[in-house]
């Protein structure tokens, strides 16, 4: 029961995973980035990872090199989630999601 619960609150968690991407990517903007590679967070002691890449670019020093001209227009997300962390191994729960995103070139 308690492996059930804690893998419920960690598929809550990656069922607003896009929105969250989008928003640290948002607001990274806003901060005068171009891009992230990854952000890290925890809640109520849950871990969770939000790692981009850019299939068209590079990101070095939250700069975007690019590839193509179009290196803004997708970004792929992957996201991972890790609860009961401090407990043995198989008491662990890992869940990951991976997605693309495909934002609007006016606000990058």
């Amino acid at each position: 029961m308690k492996d059930l619960t804690l893998y419920t609150q960690g598929k809550i968690l990656l069922h607003d995973a896009k929105e969250l991407s989008k928003y640290f990517l948002y607001q990274a903007y806003l901060e005068d980035k171009e891009c992230l590679d990854e952000y890290n967070f925890e809640y109520n002691n849950i871990k969770i990872r939000i790692d981009y890449a850019y299939p068209l670019g590079e990101c070095k020093g939250y700069k975007l090199i690019a590839n193509n001209a179009n290196a803004k227009s997708i970004v792929a997300i992957n996201i991972s989630v890790l609860l009961n962390d401090n407990k043995a191994v198989n008491e662990e729960v890992f869940l990951q999601k991976s997605f693309f995103i495909y934002p609007k070139l006016d606000w990058m």
